[in-house]
């Protein structure tokens, strides 16, 4: 067996000093990780806190503040019935009759996400709470129905846009006034009634048949009113185009409230 130890008398070298202080630090972490487990070892768990109770005395105190409440909110009062009600809240949070007031505070301040919670925690705390049942139920209906309505809207928004496109490509500038781009619509349209006006004036079909037979010459002003009624026609489209995804990306990138039944308990 191999001793480490050195002669007495003689100086540690380098690589011995070292060794000795790795060996050192070992013990050292391992009475740390000792010490360490035992100090988790003697923490207690926490222990629930108790329920608290709610007296019949409470209780009345807390209905009579509901009470308060509506009255004060129907007055018009909206900050002094949240008071009235955090207030009853505070004597009796399991009440179910205080958590369905909660719910039409919550409600009444358009906060459908917190009062569909609290009229959920009400008709769990009473089962026989038909009233905030039914307003539960009714919440998650109006809820259900909007954000389908908003799904609708965006789906009839990009049906719009192409059906824009397609007019714009019919009659320049039509696309545009459906869209609600008026200005810009009758511009194109002007310019395009114009140069059709031109057209026939100088009955521009009537040049085109004949350069084809070679039997009519080409005036100079022919080739010009084709070029420009075409110029305007590809601007058309072209605008109609963009505006179309412009308002896509707008529909998808509307931060629509979601309907606050999403994650919610029922």
């Amino acid at each position: 067996m191999e001793n480490n130890e050195p002669e007495p008398g003689r100086e540690l070298t380098a690589e011995e000093r070292l060794q000795r202080l790795e060996e050192e630090a070992a013990l050292l972490r391992q009475e740390l990780a000792s010490q360490k487990a035992e100090a988790l070892d003697a923490v207690p768990e926490p222990e629930p806190e108790p329920v608290r109770e709610v007296s019949s005395a409470d209780l009345e105190k807390a209905e009579k503040l509901v009470q308060r409440a509506h009255l004060e909110r129907s007055r018009g009062q909206k900050d002094m019935a949240n008071q009235y009600l955090q207030e009853a809240e505070a004597l009796a949070p399991t009440s179910s009759v205080v958590l369905e007031a909660l719910g039409d505070g919550a409600l009444a301040d358009r906060r459908s996400k917190a009062a569909l919670e609290y009229y959920r925690k009400a008709k769990d705390a009473d089962p026989k709470n038909s009233s905030a049942e039914r307003k539960h139920a009714d919440l998650v209906f109006q809820t259900s129905a909007a954000g389908a309505a908003l799904a609708g809207s965006a789906s009839d928004s990009l049906a719009s846009a192409k059906s824009a496109t397609l007019l714009s490509t019919i009659l320049p500038g039509l696309g545009q006034m459906t869209m609600g781009m008026y200005v810009k619509g009758a511009i194109f349209m002007g310019l395009w009634v114009v140069i059709m006006i031109v057209v026939i004036a100088t009955k521009v079909p009537a040049q085109i048949a004949g350069i084809v037979t070679g039997k009519v010459p080409l005036e100079p002003v022919a080739p010009f009113t084709v070029l420009g009624g075409f110029v305007v026609w590809i601007i058309n489209i072209v605008d109609m185009n963009t505006s179309s995804s412009v308002a896509a990306k707008r529909t998808k990138l509307i931060d629509h409230p979601q309907p606050p039944i999403d994650g919610m308990k029922f």
